[in-house]
């Protein structure tokens, strides 16, 4: 079953993507690509404090 509300929100996120110009298009990718770094980082981090104990 698909959400009514999960389909409206694509359909609009794609709409954007695509009215989008190309120095708009690089921001949004730079933007995406720091913001995974910084979450690929974290979890670096919480791993080699021994996070997440119960599953060695």
């Amino acid at each position: 079953m698909k959400s009514k509300i999960a389909e409206d929100k694509y359909a609009k996120t794609v709409k954007a993507c695509r009215e989008m110009g190309p120095e708009q298009r690089l921001a949004a990718f730079l933007h995406h690509s720091q913001a995974m770094a910084k979450l690929h980082q974290a979890g670096a981090r919480f791993r080699d404090r021994g996070g997440n104990r119960r599953h060695p």
